[in-house]
């Protein structure tokens, strides 16, 4: 308990989250262990899996600057922006589409998100409810295949990435639809601008413009599916399929702008390998503390059913997520939170998705929501504003959290079905 009130401490107090994560457990080192600290960091990203991450984190910055954002938003739009809720569900319909591509809440806001918030604002939606909607769809980013959480969860506790990346499919499109029915049953009482009902002929070009990017999830998750690459594999390859859509189709990009390009996209991977690397250092460290142990054991006394202890770990999850960056938190609790699964006698892969959705949920909460900061900053609104926008949503996707906890089939059906049980 002393290193998690270190931690929060050093949170508190402005230290980068991977520095506050790589100091907390240099007190708890046993004298004569000092050269722990260099192997435990190097080992914890000595990994082939994670390898996937900065290829689908390059694959996410191409998307954005090559105008893909734009194809998928206007198809997206020519689909639903007649229905009741209009660009409203445009955002969220868009969010799914884009989430096959690229894996991450972060590149869904920003890229994607900016779009977004540009046609809401010139359709005179109100600024709260334009940033709310934007920052809620995003959640579907890491949950729907690919994922970069479900990447790092993977490798972190030693199961199937594969599995995982497919067992998201299910629970990324109920949230979607949950999303787009608060829309609907919200649009009721504010009557928010429609689009005229698109022709065929404009929704049939909008579709063959964004038809080459949609492909991807296709190519991805097929490819695991039937063996033909690893999810590591199919990192590069959608890297490789964006570079092809960005430079050879679209053709939207200069060489000055992709050199400035690759050097956000090192910025990210290298901080995104330093936090993975101290937080090696400090999950090795609490193992030596024996504090998974302690925590599985304070589980079990407090009861032995299953539902019980579940409904416990999402309450702690969805705290978690409001103060601490759910990279950060992920890297941290999926090794402990693992060992829990015999105990509960739930599928890992099911309980992997359950931790990624919970975490996913706090991008979107203050006080440190990393996408309730991007689409704040878009849309010019205080926190405050945003909180009072973002209440429906967030319950919303409670409610899904504990659809996907207390129904394993949602996430289990499409690993089994493809890849065995």
């Amino acid at each position: 308990m002393v290193s998690f009130a270190l931690m929060f401490i050093l949170f508190l107090a402005g230290i980068p989250v991977a520095f506050a994560i790589g100091l907390t457990p240099i007190p708890f080192i046993p004298n004569g262990l000092s050269l722990l600290i260099p192997q435990k960091m190097i080992s914890g990203v000595d990994s082939f899996v994670l390898l996937a991450v900065p290829f689908f984190i390059l694959a996410g910055e191409l998307m954005n600057v090559g105008g893909i954002t734009d194809k998928i938003f206007d198809f997206a739009r020519s689909l639903v922006g007649h229905i009741r809720g209009g660009l409203g569900h445009v955002n969220v319909l868009g969010s799914m589409i884009f989430s096959g591509m690229t894996g991450s809440a972060v590149a869904d806001a920003a890229g994607l998100g900016s779009v977004e918030i540009k046609a809401m604002k010139d359709a005179q939606y109100d600024d709260g409810f334009t940033a709310a909607v934007t920052a809620a769809s995003s959640v579907i980013g890491p949950i729907i295949p690919p994922s970069v959480p479900f990447v790092i969860y993977g490798s972190l506790v030693g199961i199937s990435v594969g599995r995982l990346l497919i067992a998201g499919a299910i629970p990324g499109v109920i949230t979607g639809l949950a999303q787009m029915i608060l829309i609907y049953i919200m649009a009721g009482k504010r009557n928010f601008p429609l689009d005229p009902r698109p022709s065929l002929k404009k929704m049939l070009r909008t579709f063959l413009r964004a038809l080459p990017p949609m492909v991807t999830p296709v190519i991805l998750i097929g490819g695991i599916m039937i063996g033909i690459f690893t999810p590591t594999e199919a990192g590069a390859v959608a890297a490789l399929y964006a570079l092809f859509l960005t430079f050879i189709i679209y053709r939207e990009v200069k060489s000055k702008e992709l050199i400035a390009m690759l050097i956000r996209v090192v910025s990210r991977i290298g901080s995104f390998l330093l936090i993975v690397s101290t937080s090696a250092l400090y999950a090795n460290i609490l193992a030596r503390l024996e504090i998974p142990q302690f925590i599985v054991e304070k589980l079990s006394s407090i009861s032995s059913d299953p539902i019980i202890l579940l409904l416990i770990i999402n309450i702690f999850l969805l705290i978690v997520g409001c103060v601490m960056e759910a990279l950060a938190a992920l890297t941290i609790l999926a090794p402990i939170l693992s060992s829990i699964c015999g105990i509960i006698g739930i599928d890992p892969v099911h309980f992997g998705v359950i931790v990624v959705f919970s975490l996913m949920i706090g991008a979107i909460t203050p006080p440190v929501g990393v996408c309730m900061f991007i689409v704040n900053k878009i849309t010019n609104i205080s926190t405050l504003c945003f909180i009072k926008n973002i209440w429906p949503f967030f319950i919303c996707l409670v409610v899904v959290l504990f659809m996907i906890t207390y129904i394993p089939g949602l996430s289990l059906f499409l690993p089994n079905l493809f890849m065995g049980k």
